[in-house]
């Protein structure tokens, strides 16, 4: 039975007034649903503030790092289409240097030659000092070249050198101290004796050679003294010597294995060897 009625229009006046009071005790009336609130600022969604929180200070422990070395990579160039592929980069070892590509290598430092040695003087090595030539028993050299250094080693007379003497020509490698050759002395060629002698070593050595129009033959190694102070090297065809003409001067292998001088006991130093006057490497030895 639904208590919602309309009212009969004859009902209507104080008697329906009645009926109608009584049925709204009987029938309360129902509410109507109330409406959704309206949302409000306060109950919009907001995203909930961080809680705060305070952070446990830590010590952080220090740790030693270990240093490890890193060992060099090459990239490996893109190689576009129709390029070429660039050569492989090398690695150098460890402890050398690597020339970059396009420079040019350091430039060795070069060394200043010496200076030049004042007249009279020579080297007889490039590093050595400058001294005069004093002969085979001293420095053993026997001349000085223009430029500086010693152009005429001592290497004496062929052993075979005849050396004029008393008793006729002998070989210079034959005598010893105490014989008697002819030499200059006091301006007079006279027979005196022979106060030094001496060998040098000269296997492989050149040996100047003079075909005097004599017709002797006098051999000789290149830094010789004449008797004027000159040396065999200077010595050309046409030359004379102690006034005999030179017909040929030429230079040879020398075919033994030393050369020979002598000293005479002369003011000169001087020997005569193949019909002429020479001098002597050891002349500065002279009493």
């Amino acid at each position: 039975m639904s208590c919602r009625a309309t009212p009969h229009p004859e009902l209507q006046g104080a008697f329906g007034l009645c009926l109608l009071a009584s049925l709204a005790v009987a029938c309360p009336q129902r509410e109507p649903p109330p409406a959704p609130a309206a949302p409000t600022s306060a109950t919009l969604a907001a995203p909930a503030a961080p809680t705060p929180t305070t952070a446990t200070p830590t010590t952080a422990t220090p740790t030693t790092a270990t240093p490890t070395t890193a060992t060099p990579t090459t990239a490996t160039p893109t190689t576009t289409a129709g390029a070429a592929t660039p050569a492989a980069s090398v690695t150098p070892p460890a402890g050398t240097s690597a020339v970059l590509a396009g420079s040019a290598p350091a430039a060795e430092p070069s060394l200043a030659p010496p200076p030049r040695c004042p007249p009279g003087t020579c080297r007889r090595s490039p590093s050595g000092p400058c001294e005069p030539p004093t002969g085979q028993l001293g420095n053993a050299c026997c001349g000085c070249g223009a430029d500086g250094m010693c152009a005429s080693p001592c290497r004496c007379a062929a052993l075979d050198t005849p050396v004029e003497t008393p008793s006729g020509p002998r070989a210079i490698g034959e005598l010893a101290v105490g014989d008697l050759v002819y030499s200059l002395d006091h301006g007079a060629r006279q027979a005196v004796p022979i106060v030094r002698v001496f060998r040098s070593p000269a296997a492989g050595a050149e040996i100047v050679r003079l075909r005097l129009a004599s017709g002797a033959v006098l051999r000789m190694s290149p830094g010789h003294p004449t008797a004027d102070g000159r040396t065999f090297a200077e010595l050309a065809t046409g030359d004379r010597l102690d006034g005999v003409a030179i017909v040929e001067a030429l230079r040879e292998p020398y075919d033994r294995d030393e050369t020979a001088d002598i000293l005479p006991a002369s003011d000169s130093g001087t020997y005569v060897a193949a019909g002429v006057l020479v001098g002597s490497t050891l002349r500065d030895l002279r009493p």
